[in-house]
């Protein structure tokens, strides 16, 4: 979503304020003399952001393992497989999975190998017309298009379905029957009820329960739980008080950061914020060890061994809030970031060299200045542990004129260790759902989408109602007003004056389908622009584009309309 808005910018420049004293009247008062110079500037500014926000609802989920012919768990194996073994893929499906009165239509297993042209293959039942099938293509060297492969064989006389009381089991019998180079498959399954409603499995649940929501298939390798996150992980959100997903907060809003593992958490150090406030009573400059050749040559020089560090990079800083844990338990501290290098071994010849981003605490900084901690949200709970507490009006992330900021920790350079001293893996989902990126008094806006009963949407099917709501966070008089700020130095004030002029609101699109020679893609975008001088406009722009199996695209094509009603 994008907003323009016009700001109106004056500044007065304090250049004295003194008294003038000449002889003939140097036992009487002066009048003081300010001297005032002001500028004005008309500038067009603009935002876009698009967030992604949703509730996850925590109920039965399917159990899914595979196994080799034999019957051992391929999990045993660190998930590998070989050319011309054997396996089940075995399913148990709560039946309330499907919602109460819902039934089983399909039931679909599928893998995917890593990168953009990675082999794909899926295997279905249909519990309707009981029928099972299966599909697969890879790309071949100078294909433009994948080819089908049945490289992963399903063996329907050999798989099984069963409808018991309370659940469905479902058994797919496989081979690795096609060579392909070594990879790894992530998998994943859904469910289709006989109204053509689909249900996966929540991956946050498989996450607190610290198994995988699907296991990969490692064809011809282990897989490193380092990449696949195996059950020594961790799992970290923002919520507020309800447990609700939580991606902005104002002054005094409680949030609380949590971290849940199937392993004891017995310590950390997580910077949150950069900085906790731009006073310069509080700012140091330190030297940090540091590859100044990162800078121009990129992250590769980091698997040089031989790197060489300048040892006094000078580093200017503003205290920083952490969260600390260790065995006198969770608080909030304050102090200066510090940065640290550790050579890691990959294996194979291959290393590199991984940042230790930490906090080195500052007892002078008064963390309650800025940071209320609530007794009652922080501490363990049951599977972790968190923090809870608000900010004050005297946080200031912002190292401009404006006081709010967007805190998104890096966890993949936090230390996170079990109560054994082992390191915990943060889950991808952390960074891939932003489940703790979290706004604080800036520009910030969440999308919602809600069926017609008022609750968060996960899929819609032809006329159902839908309701976007969309939330602006943004200090009001920073839309539609003005304010005063002071400069750094404190002889100067800014007057700033904003007008909202519009709003721009864009819902995208696809639909594919195909048939045996051909397959098409059509792109759907509705736009509303809300003028708030000139009126309101709305467009739909539909974009067609054909492509033909082993050819490639043939034909684009797009044609406007206007759908919004």
């Amino acid at each position: 979503m994008k907003r323009i808005y016009t700001v109106a910018l004056i500044a007065m420049l304090l250049v004295s304020f003194a008294g003038a004293i000449t002889p003939a009247i140097a036992q009487t008062t002066p009048e003081p003399q300010m001297r005032v110079a002001w500028q004005v500037a008309n500038e067009t500014r603009q935002f876009a952001n698009s967030e992604q926000h949703s509730d996850w609802v925590f109920g039965p989920q399917p159990e899914i393992w595979i196994e080799y012919d034999n019957g051992t768990d391929i999990a045993e194996n660190s998930y590998r497989i070989e050319l011309g073994m054997n396996l089940t893929v075995n399913m148990i499906i709560p039946k309330s999975f499907l919602g109460e009165g819902n039934n089983l239509d399909v039931v679909q297993f599928w893998g995917t190998g890593l990168g953009v042209r990675a082999a794909t293959f899926g295997v279905e039942y249909n519990a309707t017309s009981n029928r099972w099938n299966s599909v697969g293509f890879r790309y071949i060297p100078g294909a433009e298009e994948p080819r089908p492969a049945q490289f992963i064989a399903l063996d329907s006389l050999s798989s099984d379905f069963t409808d018991d009381t309370n659940f469905y089991e479902v058994v797919f019998a496989i081979t690795y029957a096609i060579e392909l180079p070594d990879t790894i498959m992530t998998t994943g399954m859904q469910v289709i009820d006989t109204y053509g409603r689909p249900v996966s499995s929540s991956w946050i649940a498989s996450a607190v329960e610290g198994r995988y929501g699907s296991p990969p298939l490692g064809l011809g390798m282990p897989v490193n739980p380092l990449d696949f996150s195996l059950p020594d992980y961790y799992y970290a959100d923002i919520v507020d008080e309800t447990g609700r997903i939580m991606h902005y907060a104002d002054v005094n809003d409680t949030f609380v950061f949590r971290m849940m593992s199937t392993a004891d958490i017995g310590s950390t150090l997580i910077p949150l914020t950069d900085a906790i406030t731009y006073d310069n009573d509080y700012k140091i400059t330190v030297n940090w060890t540091y590859p100044e050749t990162m800078d121009t040559l990129g992250l590769s020089v980091l698997f040089d061994n031989a790197l060489e560090f300048n040892n006094s990079f000078p580093v200017e800083l503003r205290p920083a809030m952490a969260l600390k844990l260790n065995g006198s338990g969770a608080v909030a501290v304050a102090g200066y970031l510090d940065l640290d290098w550790e050579w890691i071994d990959l294996g194979g010849g291959v290393g590199m060299w991984f940042p230790h981003l930490t906090i080195v605490e500052n007892s002078s900084i008064d963390i309650t200045k800025y940071y209320i901690e609530d007794p009652a949200l922080t501490g363990f709970f049951d599977g972790g542990v968190q923090w809870g507490g608000y900010f004050t009006n005297e946080t200031d992330l912002d190292p401009g004129w404006e006081f709010g900021g967007v805190i998104e920790p890096e966890m993949g350079l936090v230390t996170v260790l079990d109560t054994e001293g082992n390191p915990l893996v943060a889950r991808p989902e952390i960074s891939d759902r932003q489940t703790i990126k979290l706004a604080f008094r800036t520009a910030f806006i969440e999308a919602f989408v809600f069926d017609d009963l008022g609750k968060i949407a996960y899929t819609a099917q032809q006329e159902d109602i839908l309701n976007l709501t969309i939330l602006v966070h943004r200090d009001i008089d920073m839309i539609e007003g003005s304010y005063v700020v002071e400069t750094e130095d404190g002889t100067g004030l800014f007057n700033i004056s904003s007008e909202l002029n519009d709003v721009t609101i864009q819902v995208k699109g696809s639909i594919t389908d195909s048939n045996t020679t051909h397959y098409w893609r059509l792109d759907i975008t509705h736009t509303m622009v809300l003028n708030y001088e000139g009126g309101s406009t709305t467009s739909t722009l539909y974009r067609l584009t054909m492509f033909k199996i082993g050819v490639g695209q043939l034909w684009s094509v797009p044609y406007l309309g206007n759908d919004w009603t």
